[in-house]
């Protein structure tokens, strides 16, 4: 009898274990799943390390990124036939019950090799997100026969946003999306915007779904805020879904809406029961380096130290000799005629400004800060030597008016296409460049016509790390049709410390911006 009993238990005590370690192949048979095969994960996992960019001032990789979650993942057909790989990663708690997301690694695979990876966001409005999974991922970039309305954001490898699609009832509909993070400073901005009566510039999408200003105008839109709390904790920050749609034929904003999802408070967790899949992958985590917030900003909003950088630094420290294929090589600007300046308004959201700061004690070049706030919009530019990418519009000799004035119509037009452009400026005296006047680095976001000083460039300068100053709207370079010198002042106070003063920057060399590889 005893015998009997101690089988039996043994027997289900088997049973048991043997449920156990299938339990995620039970899991992907009650959904209907195809569980990822051994090779196709591992292929997954070598195309992601290849992939990754590696911070070049440290030489690690990103602090902040994205893991995945290899051991749930699941593969299905996308409706294209394409193989596709999901791979879960961490989530956050969503205080919006009005709003679902979810967020995944999508390799796209063929004959058992990965062709492609991304990291995709579904944000669901009073939608249920989790229950449509694999409907809303095998048809990324179609309709969605369901009542799926929202949107999907696409991101690189890095967690870089790319682009993003609206769904209005499983219709793709014109619209684009964001999730940034913002402190309560400037969500007490935004409400005072909203509440300004007249028109705005008209407002129009760039290639990669981000706003850009035209010179017509377009009816205003009144922002709409859904769902944001009473009150705000004054050092945190809070994630909001940012969206927008538009009129495809006149580029005319339609409507702006930014919807509250959660917000983060210092010494408050975050690690709340949140969404998740049934796989074991839901969130629960709070926000950290292996957790990163949703929309692929990372950084909080608490109040910093004001840190300038110093202006004895040699900016010349770093090597600047690397030639980039330019695929626009063969395109002609024509000398800038007199004229005002088109309206154009930070093609870099204020909120992605790449702010001064140090490694190991040593300070990061502007160079390589400038370049990194290119990178926000998926641009980099080649080193000083391509003569054919490189506009030098002030020399030793001073002004060299024919080049300044291509300068200028390249800046437009580039401008015009929501792409931001690096800039050389003399701001000291001396200089140990190979131009022997360009002193320091800073990216043009913009451009309008002052009534006073008339044309002007606007720009965002990492020479500190306090984004108000670095990204206001006040560090403009004009632009003086007589001598056709282009300068101005920075706002940072970087030209008027004491133990250095300088002279507002003189524009000395304007680089063409080049897409990332």
């Amino acid at each position: 009898m005893k015998k009997n009993a101690l089988l039996v238990l043994s027997l289900l005590l088997c049973g048991c274990l043997l449920i156990f370690a299938c339990r995620k192949d039970l899991n992907n048979y009650l959904l209907d799943r195809d569980s990822a095969s051994s090779p196709l994960i591992e292929s997954a996992k070598i195309w992601r390390l290849r992939n990754l960019t590696f911070d070049k001032a440290n030489g690690t990789a990103p602090s902040k990124i994205l893991k995945p979650h290899w051991q749930d993942a699941w593969q299905i057909k996308s409706s294209d036939g394409s193989l596709l790989l999901i791979v879960p990663t961490s989530e956050h708690f969503i205080s919006n019950s009005d709003v679902k997301v979810r967020r995944f690694f999508v390799f796209t695979t063929k004959n058992g090799n990965v062709e492609k990876g991304r990291i995709l966001e579904l944000i669901g409005f009073k939608y249920n997100v989790e229950a449509n999974l694999d409907l809303i991922l095998k048809n990324i970039g179609s309709n969605i026969s369901s009542d799926f309305s929202g949107s999907v954001i696409e991101y690189d490898i890095n967690y870089r946003r790319l682009n993003s699609i609206g769904y209005l009832k499983g219709k793709k509909i014109d619209m684009a999306a964001e999730i940034i993070n913002i402190g309560p400073d400037e969500i007490g901005h935004l409400y005072k915007s909203a509440q300004k009566k007249g028109g705005t510039g008209k407002l129009m999408l760039s290639g990669n779904n981000n706003l850009v200003m035209s010179q017509e105008d377009c009816p205003y839109v009144q922002p709409v805020f859904l769902n944001f709390p009473a009150t705000l904790c004054q050092d945190g920050y809070v994630t909001v879904e940012h969206s927008f749609t538009y009129d495809p034929l006149t580029g005319c904003l339609l409507s702006e809406t930014y919807t509250y999802m959660y917000q983060t408070c210092p010494g408050v967790s975050t690690s709340n029961p949140g969404q998740g899949s049934g796989s074991g992958s839901g969130s629960g985590s709070g926000t950290g380096s292996s957790n990163p917030d949703y929309g692929g900003n990372p950084g909080g909003g608490g109040s910093v130290q004001e840190q300038l950088a110093d202006t004895d630094f040699d900016w010349s420290d770093i090597s600047d000799n690397e030639v980039l294929t330019d695929p626009n090589a063969d395109e002609e600007f024509d000398p800038f005629q007199n004229g005002p300046f088109p309206k154009v308004t930070n093609v870099i959201a204020k909120d992605k400004f790449v702010p001064f700061r140090t490694v190991n004690g040593e300070a990061v070049n502007c160079l390589t800060l400038s370049k990194e706030m290119l990178a926000k919009k998926g641009y980099t530019c080649s080193g000083y030597l391509p003569s054919t990418q490189t506009f030098q519009t002030f020399g030793q000799n001073g002004v060299n008016l024919n080049t300044t004035q291509k300068a200028i119509t390249y800046l437009q037009s580039a401008l015009s296409q929501g792409i931001p452009v690096l800039v050389g400026v003399d701001a000291f005296a001396g200089s140990s460049n190979a131009d022997n006047v360009t002193d320091h680095f800073v990216v043009i976001v913009g451009s309008g016509v002052d009534p006073v000083k008339g044309n002007y460039f606007n720009f965002y300068d990492s020479s500190t790390n306090n984004s108000t100053k670095g990204t206001s709207d006040q560090n403009r370079l004009y632009y003086n049709s007589t001598t056709g010198k282009i300068s101005g002042p920075t706002q940072t106070g970087y030209t008027s410390q004491a133990s250095n003063p300088g002279h507002d920057y003189i524009v000395t060399q304007v680089r063409k911006s080049i897409p990332k590889p």
